[in-house]
């Protein structure tokens, strides 16, 4: 029996892990652990419920302290606040596997943790490119602490491969984040507007932003774009939801709310779910913003992405996505693109929807032990 810890540090991770999760509980070769943190665990948070709701147990919890202040030396403190906790709970429930996911600094603490307790790691998502963002570096210092690697590209694939790791661990698998597209419960338009207690449009838009942290302006950034949603006429609604706990994120979710408290046509939901979250895309006309699921699950429901920034350069994307310089008029224009789009064949280069059994299949042939943590860097010559 294999006993596999999966950490998560919030919403985001969670609709992509959850997939993972089951198929590993369903298998009887593995025993899962789940161990929750970071955005989890702050004041008003609904994610810990959701993984609950999902039908999983959480084992445990690991606060690191994450309030409404984010400022850089508060997400410092909390990050090493992280590691302490992982550390005792690694030395109480040592697992013969870590498996985690992305690129957030509260999931960096548990890899600092296993690498020094000597448990191996298998990474999701690993070999991204996001170069607008912190992420982007704390991304390829977890794919250097872990073994395996699942990513959720070819190209991903490479460039992980290129950071010197044994290609024998690498593993293209997809994002597992379309697998619940295929799985969840659809909702009907109807039913899922008044799950949100939101009367629907003939144009509506599914808006999240998040910090951009390596530029100096997000917070301009994101009330350019609330201005530009502004211009757009009655016959357009807006969904909008948090921000995530990186600096400045608190500002820009606080905004979000207040944006949505003086236009009527507009609505502030924290988070919305799994469940909510993918049927919205089913709903809406586009997604706006600079976060993750517009490149990768919005292009699974055929809607276009108003892709706003630098935040997700470097990624893949599918055709449906439209970027634009944050900027008022650039980003209304690029709204008016969107919603003269009509929604086209879903084609996404993120993969099929089957990742997480290609995963649990992996992991089954993996000789999973100690041993893996005994890696050798493999060099290439560069050009």
């Amino acid at each position: 029996m294999t006993h596999i810890t999966v950490i998560t540090g919030g919403r985001a991770d969670w609709g992509l892990l959850s997939p993972v999760c089951r198929a590993i509980e369903n298998d009887p070769n593995f025993t899962l652990r789940i161990v929750a943190c970071g955005q989890h665990l702050m004041a008003n948070a609904t994610s810990l419920a959701a993984i609950k709701n999902d039908g999983f147990s959480v084992n445990a919890t690991i606060d690191m302290g994450l309030t409404q202040a984010d400022k850089a030396r508060d997400i410092t403190i909390a990050l090493g606040k992280g590691i302490t906790g992982f550390a005792q709970e690694f030395d109480e429930h040592r697992p013969d596997l870590l498996l985690i996911l992305g690129d957030r600094y509260e999931i960096m603490g548990a890899v600092q943790a296993a690498l020094i307790a000597k448990v191996p790691v298998a990474h999701l998502c690993g070999g991204d490119i996001t170069e607008g963002a912190i992420d982007d570096a704390i991304r390829h210092a977890m794919t250097k602490m872990s073994h395996l690697h699942f990513t959720t590209n070819e190209d991903a694939k490479k460039r992980v491969i290129q950071l010197g790791e044994t290609p024998n661990t690498v593993h293209n698998v997809g994002n597992p984040g379309l697998d619940h597209i295929h799985t969840i419960e659809k909702m009907d338009r109807d039913t899922f507007f008044k799950s949100i207690n939101f009367t629907p449009n003939i144009y509506n838009l599914l808006v999240t932003f998040h910090p951009v942290t390596l530029e100096q302006n997000s917070l301009e950034q994101c009330q350019n774009m609330l201005d530009a949603l502004a211009m757009l006429k009655n016959d357009t609604n807006i969904i909008l939801t948090g921000s995530n706990a990186d600096p400045e994120g608190m500002q820009i979710t606080q905004m979000a709310k207040d944006f949505a408290a003086h236009n009527q046509n507009s609505i502030f939901i924290e988070s919305l779910g799994s469940k909510r979250y993918l049927n919205a895309l089913r709903h809406v006309n586009a997604m706006v913003g600079n976060s993750s699921s517009g490149l990768y699950e919005a292009p699974s429901f055929g809607i276009p992405t108003v892709n706003i920034g630098t935040r997700q350069q470097g990624r893949i994307k599918a055709s449906t996505v439209i970027d634009c310089i944050p900027e008022k008029d650039a980003i209304f224009s690029a709204l008016q693109q969107a919603m003269q789009t009509p929604k086209v064949t879903p084609c996404n280069p993120y993969g099929d929807g089957n990742t997480a059994q290609r995963i649990l299949d992996i992991l089954k042939e993996t000789n999973i032990s100690p041993q893996l943590c005994n890696k050798v860097f493999l060099s290439y010559d560069i050009l």
